[in-house]
């Protein structure tokens, strides 16, 4: 389990499904049930990651009786929660049923609810991340997003001492700040009046990294800032390593050079991004990013994509 969560967290999906499924086969053999429910549940990450929504929606309706019938458990329900919340908001952008926007929010407000039960503040931290995250995607730039964000920064502020997991957190709030004025421009046009600093990250992810600067670049170049936006079009590409064998890196790389070509028309993001092995993408949103880059009349994927 822990070797699971290592690879987990390092974004290698492959592997950790891997090791994952031999944890569940072990568990199962001994009946340790609450470890196979966490390792199920892990699963469900897993398959987001790969994009696989059809094994997804397969699995949680099983997981889904267990949190029905069994509430004792509030640091695992939360974890299904939280989890539940992520899928059915991607699953609801890429417009995959059952999945919806509704039952997204529903369960994101149960894992808040189970993490102020356990007065964790790290726990309490990341849920209302979850809630910001939920109004960045759905409501960017309204006044319910800004007070979802408002309410997540002062929890962090205020209640985390671990410096450690206090930079954890806000950097995920800052690159969730980011991305509802990147979502605000793609929806509604609206160029943003804002300072940078007031949402800078501190030593983030090297995925962090280039979403955050993916996004600050399309603002760049829409407001007419063309030298400005190559610039941080370029750290966002050297963010991500273009060996990576993180398939969910390797699209967010594919989508930065996308966004790069379609903002500044410079046929070299273009070239990049035509050299990547597709097969070694997930299927679902490497083929339409590809499609876009060959024809833009064609819909806009970043509006489906939630990075």
């Amino acid at each position: 389990m822990l070797l699971s969560a290592v690879y987990c967290h390092a974004g290698e999906t492959q592997k950790t499904i891997e090791i994952n499924q031999k944890a569940q086969n072990f568990s199962e053999e001994h009946q340790l049930k609450d470890d196979l429910i966490r390792l199920e549940i892990e699963e469900l990450i897993l398959l987001l990651d790969s994009e696989e929504f059809a094994k997804i929606a397969y699995i949680f309706p099983n997981l889904q009786q267990w949190v029905d019938r069994d509430t004792t458990l509030l640091n695992l329900q939360m974890r299904y929660h939280g989890t539940m919340g992520q899928i059915h908001a991607y699953g609801h952008l890429a417009n995959i049923k059952p999945f919806s926007k509704e039952k997204s929010l529903t369960h994101f407000k149960k894992a808040l609810d189970c993490a102020y039960k356990l007065k964790q503040p790290g726990d309490i931290a990341q849920d209302q991340n979850y809630m910001h995250l939920w109004y960045a995607l759905f409501e960017p730039e309204t006044s319910n997003e800004n007070e979802a964000f408002l309410e997540a920064k002062k929890w962090i502020n205020y209640q985390i001492e671990d410096k450690e997991l206090q930079t954890k957190n806000k950097n995920y709030l800052y690159r969730q700040k980011a991305f509802s004025l990147y979502r605000n421009y793609l929806l509604n046009g609206k160029i943003p009046e804002f300072k940078i600093e007031e949402i800078k990250m501190d030593c983030p992810d090297d995925w962090q990294d280039a979403v955050w600067n993916k996004y600050i670049a399309v603002l760049k170049a829409a407001s007419g800032k063309k030298e400005e936006a190559t610039a941080f079009f370029e750290r966002a590409i050297k963010a991500i390593n273009p060996n990576t064998s993180s398939k969910i890196k390797a699209i967010i790389r594919l989508t930065v050079l996308v966004e790069a070509y379609r903002m500044t028309h410079n046929d070299e993001y273009k070239k990049l991004a035509t050299r990547l092995d597709l097969d070694e993408l997930t299927p679902l949103f490497s083929k339409k990013w590809i499609e876009y880059l060959s024809n833009q009349n064609l819909k806009f994927p970043g509006l489906n994509y939630w990075y």
